[in-house]
């Protein structure tokens, strides 16, 4: 988790978010930062520029709930869906085995 998260999901976040104009990274921060959460969630959704000190859980949480919806009105659809299938590809590398032995399978092949 450490690894596909805190290594390249992080790299990959702040690649993207380096490419977009200074009034487009402040608007993106704005909207994780209100984006609303179950009460469940331990935590709140960090700006982008603060992705310094992140847990893993964190970023998971912005992949997963977050990304695709704030990042949609600044990448272009290749890009945004690209980085959908390794959304998808995440939530099965680290979820449950819902597709039974085949999980795994169908993770390397969206990878």
């Amino acid at each position: 988790m450490h690894v596909s998260l805190l290594g390249h999901a992080k790299a990959c976040i702040l690649r993207l978010y380096q490419c977009l104009a200074p009034l487009q990274r402040v608007e993106l921060d704005q909207k994780l930062i209100q984006q609303q959460f179950p009460h469940y969630f331990n935590r709140k959704m960090r700006c982008i520029k603060k992705f310094a000190n992140l847990k893993a859980n964190e970023i998971k949480n912005t992949l997963l709930y977050g990304f695709l919806p704030n990042f949609q009105s600044y990448l272009s659809i290749e890009r945004l869906s690209h980085f959908a299938l390794y959304v998808c590809f995440l939530r099965l590398l680290h979820g449950a085995p819902v597709l039974g032995s085949e999980t795994t399978v169908v993770a390397s092949k969206l990878f």
